[in-house]
């Protein structure tokens, strides 16, 4: 379960996922597929899709804490970034 609040993003998802009933799945095929399609769109683009001298990739992990870094610019509240993230367990049970 996820959630949008940025209407340009919902707006880009609504035009991709619109038309597809609610109990369909958005990718319907394997994880693989998935990250082998991430790393074409990468070298699509211009950027490096493998490891290279040491240098780590962008991978799908990637955009989890890349959208926890924009939210943080966004809203400078740390607290909203964890519990959109789940972080947030790792900071109680810490404690």
């Amino acid at each position: 379960m996820s959630r949008l609040d940025a209407i340009d993003l919902v707006q880009l998802v609504a035009l991709a996922f619109g038309q597809k009933a609610p109990s369909e799945k958005l990718w319907p095929f394997s994880g693989q597929l998935l990250r082998t399609r991430f790393k074409q769109l990468l070298s699509a683009i211009g950027l490096p899709a493998h490891t290279f001298h040491g240098e780590k990739c962008l991978d799908l992990g990637s955009l989890r804490a890349g959208g926890a870094t924009f939210l943080l610019m966004l809203t400078e509240d740390p607290e909203l970034v964890k519990r959109r993230g789940r972080w947030i367990w790792m900071c109680t049970s810490r404690s």
